[in-house]
């Protein structure tokens, strides 16, 4: 497998901050995940079916974001929240655990690294991402 690439997704619409994940909840209408950094909140909207997704505490993922610091420099998550992933290793044990009924191209890896957590989600299309001033 060819190695992973990260990159920052919608800079532009995000305001730069140290965004803390408040609130993740799934049912069957839509995901729903709510960061804010005292000053911004972002929720995302995910009301299309999603694929997949996992959460873990920062700390857990110190390998992955050892290696990602390590190629793209010490500042690259910094102050940033949304991420998208291409040659994505959690892609790939998707396709592989349904027996390839979905290839590469279907979806997309995205990912939401807060101060204490990170949460990956594939999905088939992008969220509705709402950004209201506190």
């Amino acid at each position: 497998m060819m190695k992973e690439n990260w990159s920052v997704w919608r800079t532009t619409n995000i305001p730069k901050g140290k965004y803390e994940l408040i609130s993740l909840e799934q049912n069957w209408n839509e995901v729903k995940l709510i960061f804010d950094d005292e000053k911004t909140k972002i929720e995302v909207i995910y009301k299309e079916e999603i694929l997949a997704f996992r959460s873990c505490d920062e700390s857990d993922r110190w390998k992955t974001i050892d290696t990602i610091l390590a190629e793209k420099g010490g500042d690259f998550f910094k102050n940033k929240l949304l991420f998208k992933v291409e040659n994505s290793e959690f892609k790939q044990w998707y396709i592989q655990e349904n027996f390839n009924i979905r290839n590469e191209t279907e979806f997309e890896h995205h990912v939401f690294v807060a101060l204490n957590d990170i949460i990956d989600v594939l999905a088939l299309h992008e969220p509705i991402i709402q950004i209201t001033l506190i």
